[in-house]
């Protein structure tokens, strides 16, 4: 079982929207369409032509909307957390990842065991809590392990 996810990319010039830092921008409003924002080119120049930002958004599971009415309500987001300017950043590209992440449902342990058998391991996100995190975390550990 899997979480699914939209990933919404939007192209923006000028001024760095997020002001140089490299954050992953985390929506807790309850409701909210945005999950989280990033914006890669603060990470990589190599993702944007010059002078322009890559914007990436991500939303809450399936939410039902047409691609039109998905990058208005994205925009009006936004414009609350990066001002009047984030309603004209150019639509590129939405993405609907059906299984983005693995369900973690309330009491499931945070990490099942890694080693299955004698030579037997397994390691990713779905072995721990749905994560980049816990995904390179698992496959971490298994790598310990068989180095020792």
């Amino acid at each position: 079982m899997a979480n699914a996810t939209t990933c919404t990319y939007f192209a923006t010039g000028g001024p760095a929207p997020s002001h140089g830092r490299r954050l992953l921008h985390l929506n807790a409003r309850p409701g909210a369409l945005t999950h989280n924002v990033a914006f890669p080119a603060e990470v990589s120049a190599a993702v944007a032509p010059a002078g322009q930002h890559l914007v990436s958004v991500s939303t809450h599971s399936a939410h039902g909307l047409a691609e039109a009415d998905l990058t208005d309500r994205l925009r009006q987001e936004l414009a609350a957390w990066f001002g009047p300017v984030a309603s004209t950043w150019r639509h590129l590209r939405t993405y609907h990842i059906a299984q983005a992440l693995p369900a973690y449902g309330p009491g499931q342990p945070v990490q099942q065991e890694l080693r299955l058998d004698e030579t037997l391991w397994r390691c990713g996100d779905w072995v721990s809590y749905p994560s980049l995190n816990a995904a390179l975390g698992t496959g971490r550990q298994v790598a310990e392990a068989l180095l020792s």
